[in-house]
């Protein structure tokens, strides 16, 4: 009876091992496929001279609307310039790519700093941030995007000023809800009881705790700020002509959807292989840190 007993146990130990390291195998696979994608589009946008000869902005009239495979041209031309859409595609893409990085970088920086000063602290300093936080939580986030950018004038700087101004208060949010849970653990309250000042306390035992939340969040808002770029661009208020991006590049050729549809549709393909990049990527890591923490 205890050789059997032991058999079972040892066969569900077994078991549940596998278990793991399916899971541990399905979640490595899924931010790996989310990192290399990610890495290899950004090669390929920076590479961009070393891949393409084409100047971007180069006009070629004899030869507009050429179809993909052309010889010469992989991915055909556009209309009615005869532009090469592979090298606006690559080049088009470090507009992109610097939206994801740079808006969303200070956006998770600013937002998360925010929100830990406003969970710790409390009192008045947190009351008034998160009125601030309900206030541009009362009107849509494209909307506010907009009306900046309006006010500003179009162009990619004018697009980071919008976003950075009304893009930290998710992140703020987040963190301030995982602060005030922080507050509450053993940790902190020994840091506490042994006088560290507030900004150590909230900088070096809080911080690493609860950042990987924000981090988490910032996939998925890199996406959404590619995607409002590619929507201003679409307006005519993100990057002025003749500069190639993506939306811009949607907008240009979408009167050319039944004749030169390669000219619309490569570069909307391009916004959702980005967008599933960042989203494998996320979800990869989310899991990761799912399991670091059940562990």
């Amino acid at each position: 009876m205890a050789v059997e007993v032991a058999d079972s146990a040892t066969v569900l130990a077994a078991s549940i091992g596998t278990g793991r390291r399916s899971r541990a195998g399905r979640v490595n696979k899924s931010l790996a496929v989310g990192l290399s994608l990610l890495v290899l589009i950004i090669a390929a946008c920076l590479g961009a001279p070393l891949i393409t000869h084409y100047d971007p902005t180069a006009q070629n009239l004899l030869i507009p609307a050429a179809p993909p495979f052309t010889y010469g041209h992989l991915l055909g031309t556009d209309a009615p310039y005869g532009r090469d859409v592979f090298s606006r595609l690559l080049y088009g893409g470090r507009i992109d790519l610097l939206i994801a990085f740079g808006a969303t970088g200070v956006t998770l920086i600013s937002g998360t700093l925010i929100g830990l000063v406003s969970g710790y602290l409390g009192g008045l300093a947190d009351t008034i941030i998160m009125r601030i936080v309900d206030v541009f939580f009362a009107f849509p986030f494209l909307v506010l995007v907009l009306a900046i950018v309006a006010m500003l004038g179009p162009g990619l700087m004018s697009l980071f000023i919008a976003i950075w101004a009304v893009g930290w208060v998710s992140y703020a949010r987040i963190i301030r809800g995982e602060t005030l849970a922080a507050r509450k653990q053993e940790y902190v309250l020994a840091a506490e009881a042994l006088g560290y000042h507030k900004g150590r306390i909230m900088l070096r035992h809080i911080l690493p705790n609860i950042f990987s939340a924000a981090l988490i969040f910032s996939m998925v808002d890199a996406v959404a700020n590619i995607l409002i770029g590619a929507s201003l661009g679409y307006f005519g208020l993100g990057v002025p002509q003749p500069t190639p991006e993506w939306g811009s590049m949607v907008a240009d050729g979408q009167l050319y959807m039944v004749s030169a549809w390669w000219v619309p549709a490569l570069p909307g393909l391009a916004i959702v292989l980005v967008g599933t990049a960042f989203s494998l990527t996320g979800d990869g890591l989310a899991d990761v840190l799912r399991r670091g923490r059940a562990t």
